[in-house]
């Protein structure tokens, strides 16, 4: 939806594995040109309520999205990394492959990612971009 407020909206999203309740009545809308920060103890489901924005695993309740599926993407965290590329090279990479109007620059300094930037990926990552 270029030129439209971007949205995801969660309404009572609930997950559960082999009988665990993992999100419990989730319900939060992510709102356009905001930078989110999910920070919670391992294992509160965190990467489990990413995956489940991606669509990646099964949940009851509703998310709706105001954009379309390529107008975001996301990198989960076990994704595997080439050891001799930077994070700048991987930026680059997918702001080549992904029509954008975002500017990187303003990205990587609310990120406060300038500082390693330019150093190989060796770390976990797990990132959710949306863009108009």
């Amino acid at each position: 939806m270029r030129g439209g407020i971007l949205m995801i909206t969660l309404k009572n999203v609930q997950v559960s594995f082999h009988e665990q309740q993992i999100l419990r009545d989730v319900s939060y809308v992510f709102e356009d040109h905001l930078f989110y920060l999910i920070t919670a103890r391992n294992g509160a489901g965190k990467t489990t309520l990413l995956n489940t924005i991606a669509n990646l695993v099964p949940y009851n309740g509703d998310i709706t999205f105001s954009l379309k599926s390529d107008d975001f993407f996301y990198i989960p965290h076990d994704y595997q990394f080439i050891p001799h590329m930077t994070g700048m090279d991987y930026y680059n990479l997918y702001w080549s492959l992904w029509e954008s109007k975002a500017d990187l620059t303003e990205i990587i300094t609310a990120l406060k990612i300038n500082d390693f930037i330019n150093f190989k990926c060796q770390i976990k990552l797990e990132i959710l971009i949306a863009h108009q």
